[in-house]
């Protein structure tokens, strides 16, 4: 419960005891659910989600007492007691969920930070492919005008070399031409 030092702990109860000070000053008849939540909201943006927890039952058993104290013939029936198990559900499930959410986000931004670095690193390897590429078909042209004196792209290939599906290919037969 400690783990953001004791000044921030007594902070936070402070401000409990301070909203059930009030609650009970008013009376039964004004909703406090608002208020306790507040303090809960801002207590589980900075505790670790233990502590949070813990704060929403202190709250709840503030609650709880403040129900007691403000009318005490309902003590001996069951409702403030379900109402307290009501608030304390409500307010485990928002000091549940906020420290949930506050780290999935730090680690969404920790998994962006290494896709980043990832896709730098597959740009310079990308980089570094091209260059090499374009090195070996440099090398490779050089090899063909040494051997040959021309470029292999510059010379057709004699037509008796290709495949026949290749120069007939776009041209009817005489079977198959229009007799017009």
């Amino acid at each position: 419960m400690l783990s953001h030092g004791p000044a921030r702990c007594a902070v936070t109860v402070a401000a409990l005891l301070a909203v059930g000070w009030v609650d009970y000053i008013t009376g039964p008849r004004l909703a406090f659910f608002p208020f306790y939540l507040c303090v809960l909201v801002g207590a589980s943006l900075r505790s670790s989600r233990p502590a949070a927890m813990l704060y929403a039952g202190v709250a709840s058993v503030i609650f709880l007492l403040v129900d007691l104290v403000t009318v005490p013939e309902l003590a001996a029936t069951i409702f403030p007691y379900w109402r307290a198990v009501a608030q304390l559900m409500s307010f485990s499930l928002v000091t549940y969920v906020i420290p949930t959410l506050r780290d999935e986000r730090r680690r969404l931004a920790e998994s962006e930070k290494l896709l980043i670095q990832q896709q730098d690193e597959l740009h310079a390897l990308t980089g570094t492919l091209l260059a090499a590429l374009e090195e070996a078909s440099r090398s490779r042209a050089l090899a063909l005008e040494a051997l040959g004196g021309e470029t292999w792209r510059s010379a057709p290939a004699p037509r008796s070399a290709m495949p026949a599906c290749v120069h007939t290919a776009g041209t009817p037969s005489r079977k198959n031409r229009p007799s017009w």
